[in-house]
């Protein structure tokens, strides 16, 4: 500490600490977030998450949610499919917002419905994120809608929870008639949509949003709806050591190195003594895993909480990679589940002693408060 003067208060001494520890030690900000859009099969997610990317200018013309289906898609991503099934059971793509709106940079995950898949999701999800819970304006929705509301709540509880209703144009002005397929109002189908909230409780939802084919400007409104909730999000304002760019150069140097793409924990900590950052290996793991740049699986009931993957794409086309056809002769009961079989490979994996972090530079180019874009 520099010594204080004789005229100095006790929070004079302490600001001026604090001004000599961030001279010597930059930070930097970290401005990445997932959205993970969620929900039942053919209500429009993917379309909402294409939509998301592209404003009205660049759009060229309105999102479109057809009567039958989910809507058309527009664009590729770096989704991964299974065979020639045609789905994407996570389609993963990058939003940009224009800094001026949104300086945030999200990584979107797009889930399938199918609750083929539903085993591997929690793999993906995490507090750092915003969540989107996508689903059509029909009471045959709501059972579905539950069980997405308790998988997030399982797995993070605490992060903000936007619910869409997709489909509106299709409701009347006022509720008619009644039994399962009478035609609903929006306000008595939302009152609807509370009771499954309130069922599940101890969630972090903050809006629901109605949208309609026939009304594009509402999906302008659920973008800056995100933009406001991630400028609300306290993880997104907490300044982290500047070394940390080494360390993201370091995990993307690794990926192509080592085959599968998998860091046991006692590895990451050298890697972590090597970049000179002061945090234990799960706070950095979790990090790590929270902004996209590796997996790290903390619940120790798992058994694979001694690992990092480095490469969230590999792990997503592994674990979907074990989900069997229904109809093939080879899908038994006995079947190891994701979990499981992430844990023998990792038992079968060997980490390589000759392919670990190359010397780091302790002056990584980045100013002190400087926001900092990566990959």
């Amino acid at each position: 500490l520099p010594p204080p003067s004789a005229n100095s208060s006790p929070t004079d001494t302490l600001k001026a600490a604090l001004q000599a520890f961030h001279r010597d030690h930059p930070t930097l900000q970290i401005n990445r977030l997932k959205l993970l859009i969620v929900g039942t099969e053919g209500s429009g997610k993917s379309t909402i998450a294409d939509n998301l990317r592209y404003t009205k200018k660049k759009r060229g013309h309105s999102i479109h949610l057809d009567s039958n289906g989910s809507g058309s898609g527009l664009g590729a991503g770096s989704g991964l499919g299974l065979g020639g099934t045609g789905r994407k059971p996570i389609h993963v793509t990058q939003w940009n917002p224009d800094p001026k709106h949104c300086p945030t940079r999200f990584s979107i995950f797009d889930f399938s419905g199918s609750e083929r898949y539903y085993a591997t999701y929690p793999f993906f999800q995490t507090s750092r994120a915003i969540y989107l819970v996508v689903f059509r304006l029909s009471r045959h929705e709501l059972p579905r809608l539950k069980t997405w509301l308790q998988m997030i709540k399982s797995s993070a509880a605490k992060a903000p929870v936007v619910l869409v209703c997709t489909h509106c144009e299709q409701a009347p002005a006022s509720s008619s008639g009644s039994g399962s397929n009478a035609s609903l109002s929006i306000e008595d189908f939302a009152e609807l949509v509370q009771r499954s909230v309130n069922e599940v409780g101890g969630l972090n939802v903050k809006l629901f949003v109605p949208l309609s084919s026939s009304q594009p400007s509402e999906l302008d409104e659920l973008r800056r709806h995100i933009y406001g909730l991630a400028a609300e999000l306290p993880v997104l304002s907490q300044p982290h050591v500047a070394s940390y760019k080494d360390l993201i150069a370091q995990i993307k140097a690794e990926r192509s190195m080592l085959s599968p793409p998998i860091m046991h924990i006692s590895e990451f900590e050298k890697l972590l003594l090597s970049c000179k950052i002061d945090a234990t290996c799960q706070a950095a793991a979790e990090f790590l895993s929270d902004c996209n740049f590796a997996v790290y699986f903390k619940d120790d009931k798992l058994g694979v909480s001694n690992i990092l993957v480095l490469d969230p794409l590999w792990l997503m086309d592994f674990l979907f990679s074990l989900i069997k056809d229904p109809s093939s002769s080879s899908s038994s009961p006995s079947a190891p589940s994701p979990a499981a079989s992430l844990s023998n490979l990792n038992t079968a994996t060997t980490t390589s002693s000759t392919s670990r972090c190359s010397q780091t530079t302790s002056g990584s180019g980045c100013p002190q408060g400087s926001v900092f874009f990566v990959g």
